[in-house]
């Protein structure tokens, strides 16, 4: 593959100011007068009518109308789009990883899919002109942007950074004065630079389990069938319980599934993560291919690799060196470690008589670290009326917004 594809692959760039140095990328404006730059291999959709204007980055799944593109999503969406908060809730019920900014002529917002997966990080108050990016490190490179102080003592000098094999910061975080991290389940007023709680708004509704049960499974097989109308698709296979069951999901699709599993690290043949999805595939008849992700990276590969996000981790490196010349391409690959939030992570067994900042660091396997019990005292002052209000419980939400918020976004990147 040409290197300069994998130059910041299908990130973006968007600001107060023209943006150059990206020659290739698509460009655009969003409200007329923000400068938009988009990597060519990510997909960029805009719709407008006299009063709103509607900009998409990446895909957007409906899963009850198979037969629609972004497109005439984002035309369904503007039924609703005459107040920020009834377009918001409107998407709730939609899939995919994308961003989407809303601009109504009084305000400009952005927000993004449930789980913050197409993530956006913005420039504070603290600097003059507005920069909002896929990646704190776009940003950082175009206005000469350096760690602070604070970031450096209290995170990258503690065992929260030096002794993770997959670090990652909590949603909000990031390592610049400058720079803030939009959380899921928050829009970003883009004039006041200021992120919102937009849900949970109600008590979550009581269904009893069978109900569930047919509910969950429809949104599941009609969304993975969207998903396939549109693309090429690729499921990542292991013995957890989040892949096995989209395996049974996709039942109805499976003959036009690249189903795979990567081998890295320590994992061989007689690995769990690689036997049990051997042997449940090879027993309904689908083909299973195993990636051997082994492969040390090369010095052009390493080079892209580490300017390609902040924080690039150095264990992932080889994996994703090693899939570049294995894994199909054109296929777009559907992960299921999202539903973890549904499944009381934190709280199998026993709740804690305790949440505080420190809890939630221990949670995190983060002890030690000040920045960030700073950073989840503050998210709990935010998210526990909202929380409280709603009967949802504050673990869930925790897991929600920053294990799958910033720890998943990242490894997406």
């Amino acid at each position: 593959m040409d290197s300069t594809l994998l130059r910041y692959r299908r990130q973006f760039l968007l600001s107060s100011e023209p943006i150059d140095g990206y020659p290739g990328w698509q460009s655009g404006r969003v409200a007329g007068k923000f400068f938009l730059m988009a990597h060519p291999e990510l997909k960029f959709t805009q719709v407008r009518n006299p009063d709103i204007e509607l900009t998409l980055l990446g895909f957007i799944i409906d899963p009850h109308h198979s037969d629609w593109g972004d497109e005439d999503i984002l035309d369904d969406l503007m039924r609703f789009s005459s107040d920020r908060d009834s377009l918001i809730r409107a998407t709730l019920g939609l899939s995919g990883r994308w961003l989407m900014f809303y601009d109504n002529g009084r305000e400009l917002i952005a927000f993004h899919d449930p789980c913050g997966l197409r993530s956006i990080y913005y420039t504070n108050n603290h600097v003059g002109p507005f920069l909002c990016a896929s990646q704190p490190g776009l940003i950082a490179s175009t206005l000469k942007l350096s760690y602070s102080e604070h970031a450096r003592r209290d995170y990258l000098e503690t065992p929260a950074y030096r002794d993770l094999l997959e670090y990652w910061l909590p949603a909000g975080a990031t390592l610049y004065d400058e720079l803030v991290h939009l959380r899921a389940n928050h829009y970003l007023d883009i004039q006041k630079r200021e992120q919102y709680r937009y849900w949970p708004w109600a008590e979550i509704e009581k269904i009893n389990y069978d109900e569930a049960l047919v509910r969950v499974s429809e949104i599941l097989e009609n969304s993975l069938y969207a998903a396939s109308k549109r693309f090429s698709l690729a499921l990542p296979v292991t013995a957890g319980y989040d892949t096995r069951l989209l395996v049974a999901a996709s039942r109805k699709i499976h003959s036009d599934i690249y189903y795979y599993t990567l081998a890295y690290w320590h994992w061989d043949e007689n690995s769990a993560d690689i036997a049990v999805p051997h042997k449940l595939l090879t027993s309904m008849g689908i083909e299973h291919h195993i990636l051997d992700c082994h492969s040390e990276m090369d010095e052009e590969f390493k080079q892209i690799y580490f300017n390609n996000v902040d924080l690039a981790h150095p264990a992932w490196g080889d994996i994703a060196f090693s899939m570049l010349s294995q894994y199909p391409q054109e296929r777009v690959a559907i992960k299921g470690s999202c539903s973890e939030i549904s499944r009381c992570h934190h709280y199998k067994y026993e709740y804690p008589d305790v949440i505080d900042g420190e809890r939630l660091t221990m949670f995190a396997k983060m002890q030690g670290s000040p920045l960030v019990v700073e950073t989840m005292d503050s998210w709990l002052d935010e998210s526990w009326p909202a929380a409280n209000q709603n009967k949802v419980e504050i673990l869930d939400l925790f897991y929600w917004e920053h294990r799958m918020g910033s720890w998943q976004p990242m490894s997406q990147l």
